[in-house]
């Protein structure tokens, strides 16, 4: 007794090249997206850190965000930072974990954010925000223009 069709390799010899061609296809397809990678960390950045300060004092938690303005805004993301008990800040480019921000133009604004006001709604961050020492003048939130240098560390300070 003998078994028919089992494998025959004339006959299957279509569904191999198929079979061998998908998987050619797939391999180049996987090369070429780790050559090129997912395109994160193709935005050329400069370090930046500084200090706010209300009337001489340090503000810890204050949420310090860039915003790239002009042609630096066609480039990409912007850069947030927040400040620690010594009112220090340091940007990390948003979307990525690099720090630094895109050099050019951008506009700055400021808000104290504590990490329990994010999932506040506005009724109860408006109340947490009434408690808070200090508040930050009305220019911190209007947004402030600073120029990021490509090449060097930026330091911008925020004394109010």
């Amino acid at each position: 007794m003998t078994i028919q069709g089992a494998f025959n390799p004339m006959k299957n010899f279509r569904l191999l090249r198929v079979m061998f061609a998908g998987a050619a296809w797939l391999s180049g397809l996987g090369v070429i997206l780790l050559v090129s990678g997912c395109g994160g960390g193709s935005y050329a950045t400069a370090p930046v850190s500084g200090q706010v300060t209300v009337d001489g004092e340090p503000v810890a938690n204050v949420l310090v965000t860039f915003t790239p303005i002009g042609d630096a805004a066609e480039l990409g993301p912007g850069s947030t930072g927040r400040t620690d008990s010594s009112g220090r800040y340091t940007l990390q480019l948003v979307g990525e974990n690099r720090p630094g921000a895109q050099p050019g133009k951008h506009r700055v604004t400021m808000a104290i954010r504590d990490d329990a006001s994010f999932d506040m709604d506005e009724e109860a961050y408006s109340e947490a925000a009434a408690k808070t020492p200090v508040n930050l003048p009305a220019e911190a939130s209007a947004g402030i223009e600073v120029e990021v240098v490509a090449g060097q560390d930026n330091v911008h300070d925020f004394p109010f």
